[in-house]
């Protein structure tokens, strides 16, 4: 029952997401009727939601829609040369984004909540993870951890 409900509740996320990020292309759209070329910055994990949407949104307006996926470098480049229609990313370096006058405040919304998961090598067994204590339990009971920041998975031995 718990799989069923987290399924439908991460469908339901992803439509929340199109939903906004299409919005959010068609005000842009609305604001610049005579733009031809929209940039979207991207970061890893929602490069490939993004792309999806900004296809979508490219076949119904006729706007060339580029989606960068940005790393910091790029980002700050693309934002100091004015380069850029719509960011996406996580909350804390929009925050410093924002703080930095490069982002409109007033703009930014939250469109998705992403889950966390794990994950053991094939056939090993399935650790208890149903209360925190027992999850706690687990990580302390591995030999190694893998962790994921950002998208790029590291290992912990």
């Amino acid at each position: 029952m718990l799989e069923r409900d987290w399924g439908e509740a991460m469908g339901s996320c992803a439509k929340f997401a199109a939903a906004c990020i299409l919005g959010a292309l068609g005000s842009i759209w609305g604001g610049v009727a005579m733009a031809a070329d929209l940039v979207i910055l991207t970061n890893q994990g929602a490069t490939p939601g993004v792309k999806e949407l900004a296809a979508a949104f490219s076949r119904a307006s006729g706007h060339k829609v580029t989606v960068v996926q940005a790393d910091d470098a790029v980002l700050q480049q693309r934002l100091n040369d004015g380069t850029a229609d719509l960011i996406t990313g996580n909350p804390g370096p929009i925050d410093e984004l924002v703080k930095s006058g490069k982002v409109v405040a007033g703009t930014v919304t939250p469109f998705v909540r992403a889950g966390l998961g794990l994950s053991v090598r094939a056939g090993a067994p399935k650790p208890d993870i149903s209360t925190v204590e027992a999850y706690k339990a687990a990580l302390l009971a591995a030999k190694s951890i893998g962790y994921s920041r950002g998208c790029s998975g590291t290992n912990v031995s």
